[in-house]
């Protein structure tokens, strides 16, 4: 009699978890760690006013290096993007200008680990020197891609970022078109091909070197 009632109840257990549902296609989780590095062509379309567009190279690597330089019709830098941890610089007109992050002349509303996390699909962390200050509202579609970051200070939202056309490249899924757009600029950034982890060393984000040296 007891032989017959264990496998009463190992059937019973058993039974119950066969009727488990399966997960939903919107239970799937967030793609893969982002890569630490990347490398790539773009063109590259700025509206500040006026509208400047072209083909570009981008190079960015973890925590807070990228390099965006511009290319003009013969293939020289017609404007250059370079950050760091501490400070952007803009190189335009054969002159570099270098902006601190709380600087109010900054022409753009992020900073450089901000722009690194845009670029590679993910949501910038919070900032430990300004902890409360900023916020980010993210929004990922059905594959857990992130589609929308909006950036919001003090509760008022400043920034919009838009990502999107994702593409696999070595395991990592990276959004091929990102939007960011604040209350007066726009950069967007539709890349042709991006190459991960790279090796990108400290020589390519030089602030000074306004051209495409390590990143071809």
């Amino acid at each position: 009699m007891r032989s017959v009632l264990s496998l009463f109840i190992l059937l019973l257990l058993a039974g119950c978890t066969a009727l488990t549902p399966a997960p939903t296609q919107t239970e799937k989780a967030p793609p893969a760690n982002a890569p630490l590095s990347i490398r790539g062509n773009a063109i590259v379309e700025f509206t500040n006013g006026t509208v400047m567009r072209g083909h570009a190279v981008i190079a960015a690597r973890e925590p807070a290096f990228f390099k965006i330089v511009l290319l003009g019709p013969f293939g020289h830098t017609a404007w250059a993007m370079t950050g760091n941890e501490k400070s952007i610089s803009i190189y335009k007109n054969a002159k570099s200008t270098t902006y601190g992050f709380r600087d109010p002349n900054l022409p753009y509303s992020f900073s450089s680990h901000e722009l690194i996390a845009y670029l590679m699909g993910k949501t910038p962390s919070i900032p430990v020197d300004r902890p409360g200050a900023e916020s980010y509202r993210t929004i990922r579609d059905k594959n857990g891609q992130i589609t929308t970051v909006v950036k919001s200070i003090g509760g008022r939202p400043v920034l919009n970022v838009v990502m999107g056309n994702y593409r696999t490249v070595s395991g990592h899924n990276l959004p091929f078109l990102i939007s960011i757009s604040d209350k007066h600029r726009n950069l967007k950034i539709r890349f042709n091909g991006i190459e991960v982890n790279p090796p990108l060393n400290d020589a390519v984000f030089g602030e000074k070197k306004a051209s495409t040296a390590g990143l071809d």
